[in-house]
């Protein structure tokens, strides 16, 4: 019986070299159509969940978020609409806790803080709004919206002394800030009047 030889063997490794190679690469060519159809399919209802809301109509932006998260349950800006959402139907409990996936997950999501500060705000709970504004402070120290938002909740809570320093270390930071400066004259001519008012 013949053996078959030695440059045989060395083709028929090849071959099976190449043929795992090629099943690996259609593997992962499959796999990696797979992600990103599923990709797709959320952002495309992400898409629409923002149309829906756009349009008011806030439960079904609820329902098509949640279907998103199901696709891609990692998808920040879903969970950030689908807070936003929540804020709009008062279910606070619910838009925190996607408020604060989205900022533990992306600690620089700006709108993020916004939206969590005004949701706060709204509900009357100052101090978390206050923690919120410094938080984003941290991450933008010089975001003129956050120091306006942060201004306002301490009058909010009516710390009058904190907010006079604030309001004076922000005016001398940026003292060609045209904006800060309208909203620091009106904020003294307030507390001026207010004052006054005590007597």
């Amino acid at each position: 019986m013949k053996y078959p030889g030695k440059a045989f063997l060395m083709r028929f490794k090849l071959l099976a070299i190449l043929l795992c190679l090629m099943a690996t690469l259609c593997a992962d060519n499959s796999y990696a159509q797979l992600v990103k159809t599923k990709r797709t399919n959320a952002d495309e209802l992400l898409e629409m969940a923002q149309l829906h809301y756009n349009n008011r109509n806030y439960y079904k932006a609820i329902q098509v978020s949640k279907q998103g998260l199901q696709k891609r349950p990692d998808y920040v800006d879903l969970h950030f609409l689908l807070g936003r959402a929540y804020v709009q139907v008062n279910q606070f409990d619910s838009a925190r806790l996607e408020f604060q996936y989205v900022l533990h997950e992306v600690p620089r999501y700006r709108e993020a803080y916004l939206a969590a500060m005004n949701m706060e705000l709204k509900i009357g709970r100052n101090q978390e709004a206050l923690c919120y504004a410094d938080d984003g402070l941290y991450f933008f120290p010089n975001d003129r919206e956050f120091m306006l938002k942060k201004l306002a909740i301490l009058e909010t809570l009516k710390y009058y002394r904190y907010s006079d320093n604030y309001a004076q270390r922000l005016v001398n930071k940026y003292p060609e800030d045209t904006v800060l400066l309208r909203y620091y004259t009106t904020y003294k001519i307030d507390h001026a009047a207010m004052y006054m008012k005590q007597g």
